[in-house]
């Protein structure tokens, strides 16, 4: 499982200090099956083919006893279905941070020397998206822009507890990835929980305050990142989105938002390989 230090950083959008993302209440009937469920929410999936963003962000994070924190702004482009790119701007740097992903592979740079390093993998090698806690597909999916891939049916299960239909995903071994969260009443996604490899819950993410940014575009404004308790460090996240919006990106933008980008000047680079960081000399 890879350091929840580099992948706290992955959705770090924009927030403000005393931001809480609070739980519906209101109760209303849920779906019959999982198939109808993963339909159902890939059917309020936006027209949109990509979005651009902007926000401010909090990050709380716990090592060694003493706990650090970082407000900056950040930006955020996407494209269907596996395009994502978000940037941060730390100490007037503005890729003191870099996320980002395409159809055939995710990366992630941190410059501050504290923690200077640079993580990237490819999907083919085993890694999935869990490996990552919060990745560039789950934001795709959390902005309404990309479906749930759900071909295996036979991997989600369905049930219900009080306002939430909750959809569970097994991996091929039979162990938990994932729990999906969502709400009866309007059917978004208000919270997932990660599981790591020994099936013990590693995050949890929880989105509120759905805005609707444009007639085909809906996304959440609030969204909040824990680490479980058990990590070094243990991470905080909270966000508020300020603004996302379509947008059209053209073959230039797309090659240099969505490519993978150097590793030169990083003091530690790593290679993602089914799930565990391996160095790089």
């Amino acid at each position: 499982m890879l350091l929840i230090a580099l992948t706290a950083f992955l959705i770090l959008t924009g927030c403000a200090p005393d931001i809480k993302v609070k739980m519906p209440t209101r109760t209303c009937p849920g779906k019959e099956n999982s198939a109808y469920a993963l339909q159902t929410l890939n059917s309020k999936v936006s027209d949109v083919s990509a979005v651009k963003g902007h926000g401010q962000c909090l990050l709380k994070y716990q090592i060694e006893g003493k706990t650090e924190k970082l407000n900056f702004p950040v930006k955020l482009w996407a494209q269907q279905s596996d395009s994502f790119y978000m940037q941060g701007d730390i100490a007037f740097d503005p890729r003191a941070l870099v996320v980002g992903s395409n159809e055939k592979e995710f990366w992630l740079s941190v410059k501050p020397k504290e923690i200077s390093g640079y993580w990237w993998g490819r999907w083919a090698d085993g890694n999935r998206t869990e490996d990552l806690l919060i990745s560039p597909k789950m934001l795709l999916e959390v902005l309404g822009i990309s479906p749930i891939d759900y071909q295996a049916i036979q991997q989600w299960t369905l049930s219900n507890s009080g306002v939430f239909d909750i959809l569970a995903q097994i991996d091929g071994s039979g162990k938990l990835r994932q729990k999906i969260y969502v709400y009866c009443c309007d059917y978004t996604i208000r919270k997932v929980e990660y599981f790591d490899v020994n099936e013990e819950l590693a995050a949890v993410v929880k989105m509120d305050k759905f805005k609707k940014f444009s007639q085909d575009l809906t996304a959440p404004t609030r969204i909040n990142i824990v680490s479980s308790k058990e990590a070094d460090p243990y991470v905080e996240v909270y966000i508020n989105l300020a603004v996302v919006k379509p947008t059209e990106l053209n073959e230039k933008q797309q090659r240099g938002l969505f490519v993978l980008p150097p590793t030169r000047g990083f003091k530690n680079i790593y290679r993602i390989i089914e799930g565990q960081a391996v160095e790089q000399y």
